[in-house]
């Protein structure tokens, strides 16, 4: 006798992304010479998204970040498409939040234009100011994150071998880069690695003798990601208030209290906030399986995607589960929705909601 699959219904969709590529958040010239430093804004203006706009060229979403959104857009219309999604009039409600930065905002912009694009220019997009900014809470929380990143690479006694491992490619990266050799920009790990990052991904050359320096600076600004957001006290900070939000919106429609058959919240982020949620969500499978997971350093434009189901079956109660993916691919089996909101709250030492269906 053939087993029937129960019939499911997609209710829910959450979506949380890192915003698409950008120029480099430094001109990797300055405080150098002025000629040097004029022809590196040159190079990037160019190739900005808002390319009239010559007073924010740093930190910006390029038009290569924008092909990225627009993608992921279309992708994530097909998808929802896939399950019985109409995407169209009174049944999808829609609602868009994003940190305060223009890259941010732009990216869920372009993810919109292709995800409804008959509709996607009606939408609000909510800005969350800094202050309360649960998609990257490291706003809210910079000072005390800092400091337990400093005691973290004192206390650990494996970072900080490799701390010391590193002091000569450091070394080089003060010596050769000139934002750093002039003094203008203070030496950090995320900066050196940020302009091999933007340089390569938009196809410009590295400055001479810098190239050997690209793959030791990336590896360890990944492995420092991944000892940083995977610690409990910076995983509680920088995830929970995220987490708590991703419950609740579950719980709501759980509950009955939303109305439309097909509800999208979509948040758009940052790489830290795509890797602590992936760390939570993967210490909270850890405590199923026993294995822990190496959480990979998240590309421009990755998405995280939360999917709430309703499952029916004629002798039983309606029963929800969550599917979790990353760039469409699943991360793991459909859960029980009860268990994975306790698992994930726990995981970042939150107390779980009083019930669940």
């Amino acid at each position: 006798m053939v087993r029937q699959l129960p019939a499911r219904t997609l209710r829910l969709v959450q979506v949380l992304h890192r915003h698409g590529d950008r120029s480099p958040l430094h001109n990797v010239f300055r405080g150098g010479e002025p000629c040097l430093a004029d022809a590196e804004d040159a190079v990037w203006i160019p190739k900005l998204h808002e390319p009239q706009s010559t007073t924010d060229i740093y930190g910006a979403l390029t038009t290569t970040g924008v092909y990225q959104m627009e993608g992921r857009g279309r992708k994530l219309r097909d998808h929802c498409r896939a399950q019985g999604w109409t995407l169209d009039g009174d049944d999808v409600d829609i609602h868009a939040r994003s940190t305060h930065y223009v890259r941010t905002q732009r990216s869920v912009q372009a993810l919109l234009s292709q995800f409804v694009p008959h509709a996607h220019s009606n939408l609000t997009l909510e800005i969350l100011p800094p202050t309360s900014d649960y998609i990257n809470a490291y706003n809210a929380n910079a000072d005390s994150i800092m400091q337990l990143k400093t005691h973290l690479v004192e206390a650990h006694a494996a970072l900080a071998t490799r701390e010391a491992a590193m002091a000569s490619v450091q070394t080089e990266l003060r010596r050769l880069l000139p934002m750093f050799s002039s003094g203008s920009e203070a030496f950090s790990w995320m900066k050196a690695a940020d302009y091999y990052i933007c340089r390569h991904a938009h196809g410009i050359p590295f400055l001479r003798h810098t190239e050997d320096l690209a793959a030791q600076t990336i590896a360890h600004l990944t492995y420092r990601f991944h000892e940083f957001y995977s610690h409990g006290p910076i995983l509680r900070r920088v995830a929970g208030p995220l987490v708590q939000q991703l419950v609740a919106e579950m719980q709501n429609v759980m509950d009955g209290n939303t109305t439309s058959a097909e509800r999208v919240v979509i948040y758009s982020g940052h790489d830290v906030s795509l890797l602590a949620f992936l760390n939570a969500f993967h210490g909270a499978a850890q405590q199923c399986r026993g294995a822990p997971t190496v959480v990979e350093w998240p590309d421009y434009a990755a998405a995280v995607t939360m999917e709430l189901y309703e499952e029916h079956s004629a002798n039983s109660t309606p029963r929800w589960v969550v599917q979790v993916t990353l760039d469409g691919a699943a991360l793991g089996p459909t859960s029980a929705a009860a268990s994975f909101c306790r698992d994930l709250l726990d995981a970042v030492s939150l107390p779980s909601m009083d019930s669940f269906p």
